[in-house]
């Protein structure tokens, strides 16, 4: 932890993120928020590596339960770097949704993750499980199905499409 502590009063970001980790596997989840902020404010906002540091300070809230929190980190994500926000950010942010049964709003993330990205699998079938969420069978099923095209071997995704089909015929 020495080595740690002379790295962080060297104002090396990345130590922040070397020790945020650590933490976070220890399962010290409240330490790892703090580490990520502390490394986060070295960071200029107009900087790519902020909305990136963000995601890692969202995964440790979501380990303390602070789902809306992390919510707003990845709205912030967006709103400071619309242009090099990827289709990641826009999934994670439908994930985070999905947690606080915010659907709609969900739904909204994966269709423009899959607009930023049109090939990624995941995209398509967070987007399935939300639309069968929602018992929207149809969108669903077209959601699994697209997901297969791209990756046809993806067993999570046929197991969804799978439970949709089922759900619409019996």
């Amino acid at each position: 932890m020495i080595y740690a502590g002379n790295l962080l009063n060297s104002q090396n970001k990345s130590a922040y993120d070397y020790l945020g980790d650590a933490l976070l596997k220890q399962d010290r989840s409240r330490e790892a928020v703090d580490t990520y902020r502390q490394g986060i404010a070295l960071i200029p906002k107009s900087a790519f590596k902020f909305a990136w540091k963000h995601s890692y300070l969202g995964n440790a809230l979501i380990r303390q339960g602070k789902i809306e929190q992390k919510i707003a980190l990845y709205r912030k994500n967006l709103e400071w770097l619309p242009t090099l926000v990827d289709f990641l950010t826009y999934n994670r942010l439908g994930d985070a949704l999905m947690k606080q049964d915010r659907i709609e709003e969900a739904i909204a993330a994966y269709n423009k993750s899959i607009e930023f990205y049109p090939l990624e699998v995941t995209a398509y079938n967070s987007l399935g499980k939300a639309l069968l969420q929602q018992n929207k069978l149809g969108g669903a099923i077209a959601a699994f199905r697209k997901a297969l095209t791209i990756d046809p071997n993806f067993a999570e995704v046929q197991q969804n499409l799978d439970r949709a089909e089922e759900l619409l015929f019996y």
